[in-house]
């Protein structure tokens, strides 16, 4: 288990911190906040500097883990995390507040691992197991860092940011 500041922001968020699939992803260096633009910032140049910039790395050059963003913001408003589907085994399916209701409950009723929603409030984060074996069928799906649905009700995260708002959704009984 990760060691977590002991505060009010930390006590409001614990189910984030200890969740399994946020407790796996802890010691990965590709840990940040973002701005409310959803813009990453640059741990290692606000440790160093001082100075508030955008990440240019995805890796330990820009982002940290995510014990070394609490020691440095122990209380942020959100955390960012550069997900790399191959290396994570994971991909996130962001569902924007203007999907419909039926494709929307398709997504709910799958196999998610983790569920929040999305900075609006009225859009989903879903951490789902990256699915190899799709991928291997698609070969030039494998190549993009997202997957946009044709009329952006949603998006596949399979290399790219994501914004955690650890506003966390439980699984309901029976899905």
């Amino acid at each position: 288990m990760i060691q977590i500041p002991d505060n009010k922001i930390t006590q409001k968020y614990k189910e984030f911190y200890n969740h399994p699939i946020i407790q796996s992803l802890a010691l990965n260096p590709r840990w940040t906040f973002s701005t409310n633009k959803k813009i990453p910032i640059d741990i290692r140049s606000l440790q160093l500097k001082r100075k508030l910039e955008w990440a240019e790395f995805r890796d330990e050059r820009s982002l940290a883990t995510l014990p070394e963003c609490l020691k440095l913001i122990p209380e942020p408003a959100n955390h960012a995390y550069f997900l790399d589907a191959y290396q994570d085994n994971l991909i996130i399916v962001d569902v924007e507040p203007g999907c419909p209701s039926d494709i929307t409950d398709t997504i709910m009723n799958m196999p998610w691992l983790y569920l929040e929603t999305s900075m609006s409030g009225k859009g989903y984060h879903f951490v789902f197991e990256f699915p190899y074996q799709i991928l291997s069928k698609y070969p030039h799906a494998a190549e993009k860092s997202v997957l946009k649905h044709p009329d952006n009700y949603f998006e596949i995260l399979i290399q790219h940011y994501i914004t955690f708002t650890r506003n966390i959704i439980p699984r309901k009984p029976g899905n």
